[in-house]
């Protein structure tokens, strides 16, 4: 059995902090750029710069403001994505499967996130805060509908933990829920939930293209350009520049969420530690003694979901995993009800 934590109020207001990205190593192209700099926003095709990814050499590339930029729907071939247009007309290259979730997906995993409705108005850097009365796991997605963060509330007699957003002895006052410290969880960086001339908007397996070097997307006519060395990174790939062929390689072996990702993005995860050993169709719950919110990875680290732990003594609701009047046992926590919210079908889970 697994060790876990206690909520009994659920809240919005998250701060979404801009995950920084690494500086290029890309500079050397400026060396190589023909005579005059393009002018910003023109495209320069170029025969001289080639960029290969996963073996494949890329036609169409181009250079933008001195950078090497190349087709989306070249890149997404190369790394076995797809290219395709949401509902909002906003540009995706998605894995089948994997990535951050929209809301839609989520819905569809699980059902509860029906019933969700939005918390907050959009909020820039923010995103809109969707949830339910009541405790509940609380969402925060973008205008797009694409999760960005996983956020609950704890009531500050529940006691402090280190991962919380405020200090010791400094909860918040929430109305409705009293005195709370909460606790969020970022899937992606906030790039594209700042409206800040960031060029086309680009979402790569869930998450926004970071515009962290500068750059923005471009679009020639039909076709939409995207800087190689940021779209790379963003998948956790790598990139190299060799400067005597004037040739970027990449490899992009992309497999979905990591743990390492999420911890990359939320410091605070280097705590946790597994609190159960793999149960099926659920994972592995990683997390710490006391209250908190529960990562679910898969046997390969992969993120599969969170979970949120609630005294019985607070209530039951129609979300709960449990039926109404049938909390479960934990071992040092009494009566519980759980909410799971899984981000890939539980029998996935391996």
């Amino acid at each position: 059995m697994f060790n876990v934590r206690t909520a009994a109020a659920i809240g919005a207001a998250l701060i979404v902090a801009c995950a920084p990205v690494s500086v290029l190593a890309e500079s050397a192209v400026h060396q190589h750029v023909a005579a005059a700099p393009a002018a910003a926003g023109t495209a320069v095709p170029t025969d001289v710069h080639r960029a290969v990814v996963n073996g494949k050499q890329l036609a169409g590339v181009t250079l933008f403001a001195d950078h090497l930029y190349v087709p989306a729907d070249a890149f997404a071939a190369a790394i076995g994505a797809s290219l395709t247009k949401d509902a909002n007309g906003v540009d995706r290259i998605e894995f089948a499967g994997q990535g951050v979730p929209t809301l839609a997906q989520l819905q569809e995993l699980n059902p509860a996130v029906t019933k969700y409705q939005p918390l907050s108005p959009y909020i820039p850097g923010m995103g809109i805060h969707m949830g339910i009365p009541g405790p509940a796991l609380v969402l925060s997605a973008s205008k797009e509908g694409t999760l960005n963060a996983v956020e609950v509330l704890f009531p500050a007699d529940q006691g402090w933990q280190p991962l919380f957003d405020q200090q010791k002895g400094q909860p918040m006052e929430m109305e409705g829920a009293g005195l709370v410290y909460y606790q969020h969880l970022y899937l992606t960086d906030s790039a594209g939930l700042v409206e800040e001339n960031a060029g086309v908007p680009v979402i790569i397996g869930g998450r926004y293209l970071s515009t962290g070097y500068g750059l923005k997307t471009h679009r020639v006519g039909e076709r939409l350009y995207i800087p190689l060395r940021a779209s790379v990174e963003l998948l956790g790939g790598t990139i190299a520049w060799d400067e005597v062929t004037f040739t970027a390689t990449a490899n992009v072996d992309y497999k979905g969420i990591s743990y390492d990702w999420l911890k990359q993005l939320n410091p605070s995860l280097t705590k946790y530690g597994p609190i159960s050993d793999f149960v099926p169709n659920m994972g592995i719950h990683m997390g710490v003694a006391g209250p908190h919110l529960t990562v679910l990875t898969d046997n390969a680290g992969m993120v599969a979901g969170f979970e949120l732990v609630v005294p019985a003594v607070a209530g039951w609701a129609p979300w709960f995993d449990q039926p109404e009047g049938q909390p479960m046992e934990l071992p040092g926590q009494g009566q519980v009800y759980t909410q799971h919210l899984y981000l890939t079908p539980p029998a996935t889970i391996k």
